[in-house]
């Protein structure tokens, strides 16, 4: 977009290198707002580089719209609704991100006023808001924040994706167990990549979706968006800690997808990070391997050898089956050197 290299160049002077960085995060489509791009710009400016959470930036521009932007500007503006204060309107338009989402059956990111209608009798209860008002809390919003815009005469939209998904994510973040975590990751994964990112232990996420007995049977049934979930997690960048119990998970999701040639490829880019990698090291450790062939390649059948404890419903593979390569890598033996995971 020359409008946004123009602007970057205006402030930055060389814009090459904000650009490219910008590029690889999914929050490109937020700069095409003035006021999103100069604030990231002013963000990339004092650090000289940009947050490597995408979501530190998404957090900071919804508060930046949401609370701030009338304070700098010397806006006052009256709410119509005496319990309807900023803080709760990120979190109404938190419940309306998810809702469209995940419980509308929308495909589109564009939807009408009925549409809006029927999310806002589902949780205007919670806000304290009066039933019949949707419209004119839509226009609230649209006025003191710039998120949820009348896009024509009967729909609405959120003025960009990366708003939309950040928002979804933080309702998905703060109301988890309500939520069924499959159904989400099989409509749009990257809100559920985003909030495990925003959560305060993301390996408990990874443990509590891919390793309780009762999701186990499940994980077939997300394979078509598995691929996409686990490559936006390497680029939303949570903060893994080295643990046997994600390594589980690392071992389980191999095992179970080593056909797969996209899901393979995601899972290289996410051993890439090293807390990532060192945990499946570590979780290695309690299988037995035995190398077989199967047509012209070798695999490694490897069995549990060590029980542990892993908390209520837990359950690590009792068995995996992986490339010979696969077993290599993750033991140490060959260097960690994915080509194709760029």
């Amino acid at each position: 977009n020359e409008q946004i290299r123009e602007i970057a160049k205006s402030v930055l002077g060389d814009p090459e290198e904000f650009l490219l960085s910008a590029l690889a995060l999914p929050l490109y489509d937020s700069l095409r707002r003035p006021i999103a791009l100069m604030q990231t710009l002013a963000i990339y400016k004092t650090n000289g580089t940009l947050p490597d959470q995408p979501n530190a930036i998404s957090r900071n521009l919804v508060e930046l719209y949401i609370e701030q932007w009338d304070f700098h500007n010397r806006l006052r503006r009256e709410s119509r609704y005496a319990n309807f204060p900023p803080i709760r309107k990120r979190d109404f338009l938190s419940a309306v991100a998810f809702h469209l989402m995940y419980r509308s059956g929308l495909q589109s990111f564009t939807f009408d006023r009925a549409a809006l209608e029927r999310i806002y009798a589902d949780i205007h209860q919670s806000f304290g808001l009066p039933l019949n008002e949707a419209s004119l809390v839509a226009r609230e919003l649209e006025t003191h924040t710039g998120i949820l815009v009348q896009a024509g005469l009967n729909s609405y939209e959120f003025s960009d994706v990366p708003t939309q998904e950040f928002l979804a994510a933080s309702y998905i973040a703060n109301d988890p167990f309500s939520l069924r975590v499959f159904d989400c990751l099989s409509r749009f994964p990257g809100p559920v990549a985003i909030a495990i990112a925003l959560a305060r232990n993301p390996n408990d996420w990874m443990v509590s979706i891919f390793l309780d007995e009762h999701n186990q049977s499940r994980v077939q049934g997300v394979s078509a968006t598995l691929a996409e979930f686990i490559e936006r997690l390497r680029i939303e960048r949570p903060h893994f800690y080295e643990s046997g119990l994600l390594g589980y998970v690392v071992l389980f999701l191999i095992h179970t997808f080593n056909e797969s040639e996209t899901i393979t490829k995601a899972i290289f880019g996410l051993l890439l990070m090293p807390s990532v990698l060192e945990s499946a090291r570590y979780a290695l450790r309690a299988y037995a391997p035995e190398q077989v062939r199967a047509g012209a390649s070798f695999f490694v059948h490897a069995s549990l050898q060590r029980s542990e404890s892993l908390g209520n419903s837990l359950v690590a593979p009792k068995g995996i089956r992986v490339p010979a390569e696969w077993w290599s890598r993750l033991s140490g033996t060959l260097e960690l050197e994915f080509p194709n995971a760029d």
